[in-house]
């Protein structure tokens, strides 16, 4: 818990260097984009399948090169563990709320490579069935919510130079405060976007 907040502080003040930063430049033509995207989810442990997560955002840009972004997504998730004669079996939904930054390399190109970065919370409902030659457990809506971090790289693509539609594809980790150190979950997506 105290690297999670340590790590926590630290992408916040990147957040704010970025805010900073971004009011000194000129301000984009266009000053707000919405994405909405889908892709592969992949859970932390390896005993669970990538699925599929999709969702949405809101961005102000605040030049042409920062985006301060609020969005959220949506997954579900199954798996099955064996250890000698005992099965546990899996099922689930997650939701994230996310909030944070993106960098956009050379904002000006049709082409750009991004890095991005922020903090969320999410929310888990989950069924579990754990059963052995003895004992049968049941474990029905079962939540759990924890706060988040994430960061990644991506590349953006516009559709054309007086566009306002563009391609956003992402790959980044997500830590949450609750696991530990060790386990990330991973996402990789394509977003489809309009600046407005």
């Amino acid at each position: 818990m105290k690297r999670f907040t340590c790590v926590a502080l630290a992408v916040a003040a990147v957040v704010m260097m970025g805010v900073g930063m971004a009011s000194a430049q000129d301000a984009a033509a266009h000053p707000f984009e919405v994405q909405a995207y889908v892709g592969s989810y992949g859970p932390g442990p390896d005993e669970f399948d990538d699925h599929v997560i999709f969702g949405g955002s809101f961005g102000w840009r605040m030049s042409e090169a920062f985006v301060f972004e609020a969005g959220f997504g949506t997954t579900s998730f199954d798996g099955t563990f064996s250890e000698g004669r005992t099965k546990t079996e899996l099922s689930g939904d997650a939701v994230f709320f996310d909030a944070g930054v993106e960098w956009a390399w050379f904002p000006r190109s049709l082409v750009t490579p991004t890095l991005f970065g922020g903090m969320g919370w999410a929310f888990m409902n989950v069924d579990a069935s754990s059963s052995s030659p003895n004992v049968r457990i049941d474990v029905n809506d079962a939540t759990d919510d924890s706060y988040t971090l994430y960061g990644g790289v991506g590349l953006r693509v516009k559709l054309g130079h007086d566009s306002p539609f563009f391609i956003n594809g992402r790959w980044f980790y997500r830590w949450f405060d609750q696991r530990g150190s060790d386990s990330a979950d991973r996402e990789l997506t394509a977003a489809f976007g309009w600046q407005f």
